[in-house]
């Protein structure tokens, strides 16, 4: 564009000049009502918002409980109200995506996974830590457990959720009585080359 604008400058044409000017000037003037638009409905949907960590992988004994946190950072110009909730996670093909769904098990993340808040405000361009606690329950069985905090923007005159929820997978790992989970090498040796 700018070597266009000298071009038609080089070639003594003011008014072609002025008619470039112009064209220029309302794309730039265009783009701008585009992109300022679309930071606005992405902050609207939840975009500028970042959760941190994306996913936390934790050991617990049975019986015993954790308390960790996550930071929600808020990027954006405007202040922002998430409800808090708690979901479990399968795994739903082999290239790794994943579905969140409520289980009514005695083991369903939300017997595990406790988020200290229910909904949570961040003021524009600031950051709130969201505290859970994780509890390992004596009963539950020495295996893998999959949950996630979720985030949801919160309108809260209608008392509604907007768009989709995002979070923090959590993948817990619980040991029973007598399982270990390590070992030594008492010997390493090299095999002997033949030919």
């Amino acid at each position: 564009l700018l070597f266009y604008c000298l071009k038609a400058t080089s070639m003594k044409s003011i008014k072609t000049h002025n008619h470039i000017f112009i064209g220029a000037s309302l794309a730039i003037a265009i783009a701008g009502l585009i992109f300022s638009s679309s930071a606005v409905l992405a902050q609207s949907t939840g975009g500028g918002v970042v959760v941190h960590p994306s996913k936390e992988v934790m050991t617990i004994a049975s019986g015993k409980a954790v308390k960790k946190s996550i930071l929600v950072v808020n990027s954006g110009t405007m202040p922002l109200a998430f409800k808090v909730s708690v979901a479990d996670v399968k795994v739903t093909d082999q290239s790794g995506n994943f579905a969140f769904y409520q289980a009514d098990d005695a083991y369903a993340a939300k017997n595990w996974l406790v988020p200290q808040y229910e909904i949570v405000t961040i003021a524009p361009v600031s950051s709130k830590t969201v505290e859970y606690i994780v509890s390992a329950g004596k009963e539950m069985p020495g295996r893998g457990y999959n949950g996630a905090i979720l985030f949801n923007l919160y309108d809260s005159a209608s008392q509604k959720v907007i768009g989709e929820p995002f979070g923090t997978l959590i993948m817990l790992n619980v040991l029973k009585t007598g399982i270990t989970t390590g070992g030594d090498i008492k010997s390493f040796g090299n095999a002997a080359l033949q030919f």
